[in-house]
Protein backbone atom coordinates (compact mmCIF):
# COMPACT_ATOMS: atom_id res chain seq x y z
CA UNK A 1 0.00 0.00 0.00
CA UNK A 2 1.64 3.29 -0.96
CA UNK A 3 1.49 6.11 1.23
CA UNK A 4 0.40 9.31 1.07
CA UNK A 5 0.39 12.41 2.56
CA UNK A 6 -2.94 13.75 4.24
CA UNK A 7 -5.22 16.39 2.79
CA UNK A 8 -4.14 18.73 5.50
CA UNK A 9 -0.46 18.03 4.35
CA UNK A 10 -1.27 18.60 0.71
CA UNK A 11 -2.84 22.15 0.96
CA UNK A 12 0.27 23.30 3.13
CA UNK A 13 2.69 25.32 1.31
CA UNK A 14 6.32 24.35 1.47
CA UNK A 15 7.34 28.14 0.39
CA UNK A 16 8.16 30.12 2.90
CA UNK A 17 6.55 32.89 4.28
CA UNK A 18 6.62 35.87 6.31
CA UNK A 19 4.48 36.45 9.57
CA UNK A 20 1.33 38.02 8.02
CA UNK A 21 1.35 35.04 5.54
CA UNK A 22 2.42 37.19 2.51
CA UNK A 23 5.08 35.27 0.28
CA UNK A 24 8.51 36.03 -0.49
CA UNK A 25 8.01 38.18 -3.23
CA UNK A 26 6.39 40.31 -0.54
CA UNK A 27 8.63 40.99 1.61
CA UNK A 28 11.61 40.54 -0.70
CA UNK A 29 14.47 44.01 -0.63
CA UNK A 30 15.08 45.52 -4.01
CA UNK A 31 13.24 44.72 -7.34
CA UNK A 32 11.80 40.56 -7.32
CA UNK A 33 13.98 38.26 -9.47
CA UNK A 34 17.05 40.42 -9.74
CA UNK A 35 20.03 40.23 -7.32
CA UNK A 36 20.06 42.65 -4.75
CA UNK A 37 22.75 45.49 -5.24
CA UNK A 38 23.23 45.69 -1.58
CA UNK A 39 24.27 42.08 -1.28
CA UNK A 40 26.54 42.42 -4.53
CA UNK A 41 28.37 45.42 -3.09
CA UNK A 42 28.87 43.91 0.93
CA UNK A 43 29.64 40.15 -0.24
CA UNK A 44 33.06 40.55 -1.44
CA UNK A 45 33.96 41.72 2.03
CA UNK A 46 31.86 38.59 3.39
CA UNK A 47 33.51 36.23 0.86
CA UNK A 48 36.59 36.85 2.19
CA UNK A 49 35.85 36.62 5.85
CA UNK A 50 34.28 33.40 5.44
CA UNK A 51 37.47 31.56 4.62
CA UNK A 52 37.69 30.83 8.14
CA UNK A 53 38.47 27.07 5.87
CA UNK A 54 42.47 28.34 6.49
CA UNK A 55 42.29 27.84 10.05
CA UNK A 56 40.65 24.31 10.01
CA UNK A 57 43.09 23.01 7.08
CA UNK A 58 45.95 24.33 8.57
CA UNK A 59 44.70 22.28 11.96
CA UNK A 60 43.64 19.08 9.86
CA UNK A 61 47.27 19.79 8.21
CA UNK A 62 49.11 19.62 11.94
CA UNK A 63 46.89 17.13 13.14
CA UNK A 64 47.86 14.35 10.27
CA UNK A 65 51.33 15.43 10.68
CA UNK A 66 51.50 14.81 14.44
CA UNK A 67 49.51 11.53 13.83
CA UNK A 68 51.44 10.47 10.96
CA UNK A 69 54.55 10.53 13.05
CA UNK A 70 53.32 8.72 16.12
CA UNK A 71 51.22 6.22 14.44
CA UNK A 72 53.53 2.91 13.72
CA UNK A 73 52.95 0.49 10.57
CA UNK A 74 55.66 -2.41 9.81
CA UNK A 75 58.28 -1.07 12.26
CA UNK A 76 58.13 2.76 11.29
CA UNK A 77 56.25 5.93 11.25
CA UNK A 78 53.47 6.07 8.74
CA UNK A 79 55.04 9.53 7.97
CA UNK A 80 57.83 7.40 6.35
CA UNK A 81 55.59 6.08 3.69
CA UNK A 82 56.06 8.31 0.23
CA UNK A 83 52.52 8.07 -0.05
CA UNK A 84 51.80 9.46 3.13
CA UNK A 85 54.66 11.99 2.76
CA UNK A 86 53.38 12.87 -0.67
CA UNK A 87 49.94 13.80 0.18
CA UNK A 88 51.12 16.37 3.42
CA UNK A 89 53.21 17.81 1.02
CA UNK A 90 49.75 18.64 -1.22
CA UNK A 91 47.90 19.55 1.70
CA UNK A 92 50.53 22.18 2.85
CA UNK A 93 51.15 23.04 -0.74
CA UNK A 94 47.60 23.96 -1.47
CA UNK A 95 47.15 26.01 2.31
CA UNK A 96 49.67 28.10 1.52
CA UNK A 97 48.17 28.92 -2.34
CA UNK A 98 44.62 29.25 -0.41
CA UNK A 99 46.31 31.67 2.18
CA UNK A 100 47.86 33.63 -0.36
CA UNK A 101 44.93 34.26 -2.50
CA UNK A 102 43.16 35.09 1.04
CA UNK A 103 45.33 37.82 1.43
CA UNK A 104 45.47 39.08 -1.93
CA UNK A 105 41.52 39.11 -1.92
CA UNK A 106 41.51 40.97 1.54
CA UNK A 107 44.26 43.42 0.81
CA UNK A 108 42.01 44.71 -1.92
CA UNK A 109 39.61 45.01 0.00
CA UNK A 110 41.30 47.03 2.93
CA UNK A 111 42.35 49.06 0.01
CA UNK A 112 38.77 49.75 -1.47
CA UNK A 113 38.99 47.38 -4.09
CA UNK A 114 35.55 45.18 -3.88
CA UNK A 115 36.81 42.58 -6.44
CA UNK A 116 34.02 39.99 -6.42
CA UNK A 117 35.86 37.71 -8.65
CA UNK A 118 38.98 37.76 -6.84
CA UNK A 119 36.88 37.89 -3.30
CA UNK A 120 34.44 34.84 -5.27
CA UNK A 121 37.95 32.92 -5.97
CA UNK A 122 39.06 33.37 -2.68
CA UNK A 123 36.44 32.02 -0.83
CA UNK A 124 35.43 28.79 -3.51
CA UNK A 125 39.77 27.60 -3.65
CA UNK A 126 40.06 28.24 0.40
CA UNK A 127 36.76 26.39 0.93
CA UNK A 128 37.27 23.30 -1.45
CA UNK A 129 41.21 23.23 0.03
CA UNK A 130 40.05 23.13 3.31
CA UNK A 131 38.07 20.28 2.61
CA UNK A 132 40.20 18.35 0.28
CA UNK A 133 42.90 18.74 3.34
CA UNK A 134 40.25 17.49 5.92
CA UNK A 135 39.22 14.47 3.72
CA UNK A 136 42.76 13.83 3.34
CA UNK A 137 43.30 13.88 6.90
CA UNK A 138 40.85 10.88 7.16
CA UNK A 139 42.25 9.17 5.06
CA UNK A 140 45.88 9.62 7.18
CA UNK A 141 44.01 8.28 10.07
CA UNK A 142 42.45 5.66 8.79
CA UNK A 143 39.50 4.31 10.24
CA UNK A 144 40.66 6.07 13.27
CA UNK A 145 39.49 9.30 10.82
CA UNK A 146 35.84 9.10 12.03
CA UNK A 147 36.64 7.89 15.53
CA UNK A 148 35.32 10.74 18.07
CA UNK A 149 38.34 10.17 19.94
CA UNK A 150 40.12 12.12 17.30
CA UNK A 151 39.80 15.51 15.67
CA UNK A 152 40.13 14.36 12.15
CA UNK A 153 36.26 13.38 12.07
CA UNK A 154 35.30 17.09 13.29
CA UNK A 155 37.57 18.69 10.50
CA UNK A 156 35.88 16.66 7.66
CA UNK A 157 32.53 17.27 9.28
CA UNK A 158 32.97 21.07 9.98
CA UNK A 159 34.47 21.53 6.71
CA UNK A 160 31.73 20.59 4.51
CA UNK A 161 29.62 23.49 5.89
CA UNK A 162 32.15 25.75 4.55
CA UNK A 163 31.05 25.16 0.91
CA UNK A 164 27.49 26.21 1.66
CA UNK A 165 27.73 29.83 3.56
CA UNK A 166 28.54 32.77 1.44
CA UNK A 167 27.79 31.45 -1.65
CA UNK A 168 28.26 27.06 -2.96
CA UNK A 169 30.92 26.82 -4.98
CA UNK A 170 28.62 26.24 -8.12
CA UNK A 171 27.51 29.59 -7.50
CA UNK A 172 30.80 31.42 -6.81
CA UNK A 173 31.86 29.57 -10.17
CA UNK A 174 28.90 31.52 -12.18
CA UNK A 175 29.86 34.65 -10.31
CA UNK A 176 33.26 34.26 -11.50
CA UNK A 177 32.73 33.36 -15.02
CA UNK A 178 30.33 36.44 -15.23
CA UNK A 179 32.71 38.88 -14.30
CA UNK A 180 34.96 37.77 -16.27
CA UNK A 181 32.96 38.20 -19.28
CA UNK A 182 31.49 35.07 -20.05
CA UNK A 183 28.10 34.03 -21.21
CA UNK A 184 27.70 37.37 -22.24
CA UNK A 185 26.31 38.26 -25.68
CA UNK A 186 26.97 35.44 -28.55
CA UNK A 187 30.54 34.32 -29.98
Amino acid sequence: MAMRPSSSARKRSIRPRGESGSSPQDTYVGQWGRQNPQWTQSSAGDRAGLVFGLGLGQAALEASIRYANERVQFGRPIAAYQAIAHKIADMATGLEAARALVLHSAWEIAHGKRDMRLASMAKLFATETANRIADDCTRIFGSYGFAMEFDAQRYFRDARFLLYGGGTSEILRTIIAKQMGVGKGSP
